[in-house]
């Protein structure tokens, strides 16, 4: 046997293993995700598969445990319509055991903070029918897990409150919230027009129009669409003190004997990190968090140190900023990155996003888009984490907007929006 057969078999084994040493009855899951060699996802039912199994070892097999073996664990499907990351549930556990301590998987999915896994359009169902393996396609098109908690919860029109109304002028805006693992945004209200992009649970959205049961939307990165109603919820961005007691460190990047990007007349990437640093401090001071810099001048620090500032601060976010460049002088626009292979990975995304849309609505630069990469600050923080790439000190009009103080005050300002924007609206 393989190397890559026994690993898919032994992980799939482990999951079956985690259920039962933990209990014998998960009332939190309702199916088990399975994924074959070709990357194509299988959807098992609990207790069928838990039958299935007990059957293999009274050595009267039906087909479907063993049908679930030979592919790798990829989910849980939890009772309240979440798809929850088979490998972080092994993480975990992993934990658990080297802590010494006791793993409590239906506590776990029911977490709000349990690491959600990406689900694609449409999957299939197995189940066993007169002694024979059945494939059935489930869409998850609109919303890819499955229904809000309940269905009340969806919005339904009317979307505003009483006395409000986004159509006329008045100044109150309607925010909703997505509800489910993946939710396409469409060009039109229907199921019938292109998806121009998936967001991710917990982004939030504002409703500039509603058509029975669709929702005109514009998204943090100032994307505009539809999304259906059923699979989102309305949220509340009113909240005050978002900020008050939130730790959070800023990052200027580059500094000391590392100058970084040089700009198309020589202004250094160190210095406008630091200028857009400190405003981004006083800001954040002045709503009640507790700030904490990387560096205050211009100091060398390794990117080791500045990952160690906010561990051991056990900071809320660590958000880095940067200045980018490019061998082409044309190149232009701004860009957020986030890394997507930790538990923190949809929160950092969401953060990303929301610090997108401000910069794109601030200064109009290019929208490069929110991007994935593993980034040692990034991929080695414990917390929420982005970095920012503002806008090209190699482009010359780029350079001149970051050169200038009103605009590198424009730009705090933009961060500290997109991080309030954060702590107001993400779970």
């Amino acid at each position: 046997m393989g190397k890559s057969v026994e690993k898919v078999l032994f992980l799939s084994l482990l999951i079956i293993f985690i259920i039962f040493s933990t209990s014998p009855a998960l009332a939190a899951v309702s199916a088990l995700i399975a994924k074959d060699s070709n990357g194509e996802l299988y959807q098992f039912d609990y207790k069928l598969l838990l039958n299935s199994y007990a059957l293999s070892l009274l050595d009267s097999p039906d087909g479907l445990y063993s049908s679930f073996v030979e592919k790798e664990a990829y989910a849980f499907l939890t009772e309240n319509g979440r798809y929850i990351s088979y490998r972080g549930v092994l993480d975990n556990y992993a934990l658990a055991i080297v802590s010494n301590g006791n793993f409590d998987l239906e506590k776990y999915l029911l977490n709000k903070e349990a690491e959600l896994a990406a689900m694609p359009g449409n999957i299939k169902k197995v189940s066993i029918n007169s002694g024979n393996i059945v494939y059935t396609p489930i869409n998850l098109e609109e919303g890819a897990a499955g229904k809000p908690d309940n269905p009340d919860t969806g919005v339904k029109k009317p979307i505003n409150e009483p006395g409000e109304n986004h159509n006329t002028g008045n100044t109150s805006k309607t925010y909703v919230m997505v509800d489910v693992n993946i939710l396409n945004l469409r060009s039109g209200p229907g199921t019938n027009h292109e998806i121009i992009d998936q967001l991710s649970f917990g982004a939030i959205l504002e409703v500039t129009d509603e058509q029975k049961e669709w929702l005109k939307v514009i998204t943090m990165d100032s994307k505009s669409g539809w999304v259906h109603g059923d699979f989102v919820k309305k949220a509340d961005l009113k909240s005050k003190d978002a900020l008050r007691g939130k730790v959070i460190v800023v990052d200027p990047g580059h500094g000391g004997v590392d100058p970084g990007a040089i700009g198309f007349s020589g202004l250094q990437e160190k210095v406008v990190t630091l200028a857009v640093g400190q405003n981004l401090e006083s800001l954040l001071q002045g709503a009640g968090a507790s700030v904490i810099m990387t560096r205050t001048g211009d100091q060398s620090v390794s990117n080791t140190k500045r990952v160690e500032i906010a561990n051991k601060a056990r900071a809320d976010l660590f958000v880095s900023i940067h200045a980018n460049a490019f061998t082409s002088p044309d190149a232009n626009g701004t860009e957020t990155y986030y890394y997507e292979n930790n538990e923190n990975s949809a929160a950092s995304k969401f953060l990303a996003q929301a610090i997108q849309g401000e910069f794109l609505s601030t200064l109009g630069l290019r929208d490069r888009g929110v991007k994935e990469k593993n980034f040692f600050v990034l991929t080695n923080s414990e917390m929420p984490a982005v970095l920012v790439e503002m806008a090209f000190l190699t482009n010359q009009k780029e350079e001149e907007l970051l050169r200038d103080a009103k605009t590198q005050k424009i730009l705090a300002e933009a961060l500290f929006r997109g991080i309030e924007s954060y702590f107001l609206s993400y779970r």
